[in-house]
């Protein structure tokens, strides 16, 4: 019922103004703020509705004039009415304000879901690039390859020790090690890989670098580092010294990083150098992977050996493998392929053993050594990366939402 109603000739602009009005009589003030509340042109929530009916009733009667009993009863029932409607008006409101900063804070929270995921997603595409993850394994401080391998096997046979393991996990580990699906017999195949593994990264890895001439794989390692200080100091490179600079927390000139290295070359090669010193140095320079380290160094002699054709090498080669320095070419080869043979055969194994901890079910990795869960793992640690689960969980909740949205069209 509009006010036009109780009085025709109102103008447009009248009834604007007993509109606003009408709708700005409710105040959230407190009760005490008002000495007079009889005086006073406004209610409170807290007012009665009888209150609040004879405030609307004074307000309209103060437009009108000077009326008529019949007039004025005829404004006390729509009074009524009016406040029924501001009422309606007000609940409607308020409730859409409410449904609209709802709409918003969701709006917000999938844009931030969004992007959340779309970071995570690009992390892992990134980490799909070899050179991207050796990049994250070293910031994070992840051990090499095969360490993580030693390292996971450990820490699953102490699963079984504890008998902690998850069934799930214990079954696809008993297949991959061709072992019966128990404790017993899972233990006994991770103990025999653990030492299989341990004896290839050592003793074999050993023969490997003498048949290149690098003595031993603690030599092949002080051999990297001899090529590349002889590369800073006839290069001066400005990206290679800073990067070393780095490393050996030294001195950002060709200089002091030279001398730097020079002092670690002779502790590697000093006979006091122990096995776990050697794992972690190759760590600290950004080794991720033993096998591809010997990889680059058999890569790097064949050069000597074909390329280059130095006349001392050959012969020592020749020796070393053949136990004659002076054999023809063709022989050469032969053994060099041999020894290449026996290092793709190496590298196989470790790949194998690599690809039987690796253990997902239903999506969900159970067991890992790769690099980009593993990086992954420890960003989410880290706070840095927000957890796959985290975004499983809000994403099943946006989808609800989204069907009660479509419920509600």
């Amino acid at each position: 019922m509009s006010s036009s109603e109780i009085n025709p000739e109102f103008s447009q602009e009248t009834v604007n103004s007993i509109r606003n009005e009408l709708m700005g009589l409710e105040r959230k003030d407190n009760i005490a703020n008002y000495e007079n509340r009889a005086a006073s042109k406004y209610y409170i929530a807290a007012d009665t509705d009888k209150f609040k009916i004879d405030k609307i009733n004074k307000l309209i009667l103060s437009y009108v004039g000077n009326v008529d009993d019949k007039t004025k009863s005829v404004i006390a029932d729509k009074s009524s009415q009016i406040y029924e409607l501001i009422t309606g008006i007000k609940e409607f409101s308020e409730s859409s304000e409410k449904q609209s900063f709802e709409a918003k804070t969701i709006s917000r929270a999938e844009t931030l879901y969004n992007a959340a995921a779309a970071y995570r997603t690009q992390q892992l595409f990134q980490l799909d690039v070899p050179e991207y993850a050796d990049v994250m394994l070293s910031v994070l401080n992840i051990p090499d390859k095969e360490s993580r391998i030693l390292d996971n096997i450990d820490m699953l046979i102490k699963k079984l020790e504890t008998n902690s393991m998850k069934p799930e996990l214990r079954k696809q580990l008993a297949k991959n090690f061709q072992t019966e699906d128990n404790n017993e017999a899972l233990l006994e195949g991770l103990t025999e890989t653990r030492e299989t593994v341990n004896y290839i990264l050592t003793s074999m890895m050993d023969d490997l670098y003498a048949s290149i001439l690098s003595v031993n794989r603690k030599h092949g390692l002080a051999n990297q580092l001899r090529k590349i200080n002889n590369e800073i100091l006839l290069t001066k490179d400005k990206s290679l010294v800073s990067e070393y600079a780095d490393i050996l927390k030294t001195k950002d000139n060709s200089k002091s990083v030279s001398k730097a290295l020079e002092k670690v070359i002779a502790e590697i090669d000093s006979p006091e150098f122990t096995d776990e010193q050697y794992i972690k140095m190759l760590n600290k320079f950004g080794y991720k992977s033993q096998m591809q380290m010997f990889k680059d160094s058999i890569e790097n002699f064949a050069q000597y050996l074909f390329e280059q054709k130095e006349e001392t090498i050959i012969q020592g080669f020749n020796a070393m493998c053949g136990g004659n320095p002076n054999l023809p070419p063709e022989k050469t080869i032969e053994l060099f392929n041999k020894v290449a043979e026996n290092f793709n055969n190496i590298s196989n194994m470790i790949s194998s053993y690599a690809n039987a901890l690796n253990v997902v079910d239903n999506n969900t990795v159970l067991n890992t050594i790769q690099p980009k869960y593993l990086v992954m793992k420890k960003l989410e640690n880290l706070g840095e990366l927000p957890a796959r689960k985290e975004l499983e969980v809000l994403n099943k909740r946006f989808v609800k939402i989204d069907k009660e949205r479509s419920k509600n069209i």
